[in-house]
């Protein structure tokens, strides 16, 4: 995604897919990051639900908001 906003921003407006086209078709589908990262994202959050039998959360819904909140507050120390 930089490599993609490095070369969207390159020169000026339009410069850089005119001077490197072939690079541009590599990096030009660097807009779909965001969406590729929050469909894997709410695919691995969802993979807890889906190993139990009845599509529960293992420790229900408060725990795991709380250790949702936990782990993006950084409020435990990471394990060594």
């Amino acid at each position: 995604m930089v490599l993609y906003h490095a070369f969207l921003f390159t020169g000026r407006t339009g410069d850089a897919y005119a001077n490197m086209p072939g690079l541009g078709r590599v990096l030009g589908y660097g807009y779909l990051g965001v969406p590729i990262f929050i469909v894997l994202s709410g695919y691995v959050l969802m993979l807890p639900v889906l190993s139990q039998e009845g599509l529960r959360l293992p420790k229900g819904f408060a725990s795991y908001i709380g250790r949702r909140a936990r782990r993006i507050l950084h409020l435990t120390t990471p394990p060594c």
